[in-house]
């Protein structure tokens, strides 16, 4: 289930960044989320779990996409020229922050 991470990246990225997708990543998510759902029904012949331990797992690659997302945005938010510290941040000091 760790693997729908870049799955739910992707959506957010594009959702919540208002970031332009292209092939790569679209591809990169849809080949990710057939890993998923081919080793998903295998598991479900394998084990016997129930649904809602499936979706509580489905909560923390939801989360970090969620906080990766909200990282960027706050990065471009600070690398912007027209920002209160006028795009003078540096990628080391965001780095060491």
């Amino acid at each position: 289930l760790q693997s729908t991470d870049i799955v739910w990246a992707i959506i957010l990225a594009e959702y919540v960044n208002g970031e332009d997708l292209g092939v790569v990543e679209i591809l990169a998510a849809f080949l990710s989320g057939t890993g998923s759902f081919l080793i998903g029904l295998h598991a479900v012949d394998t084990l016997e779990t129930p649904l809602m331990s499936i979706l509580v797992n489905l909560l923390p690659p939801l989360i970090l996409a969620l906080c990766l997302s909200t990282l960027r945005m706050g990065a471009q938010e600070l690398f912007r020229p027209d920002n209160r510290l006028a795009g003078s941040i540096s990628v080391v000091e965001f780095t060491a922050i």
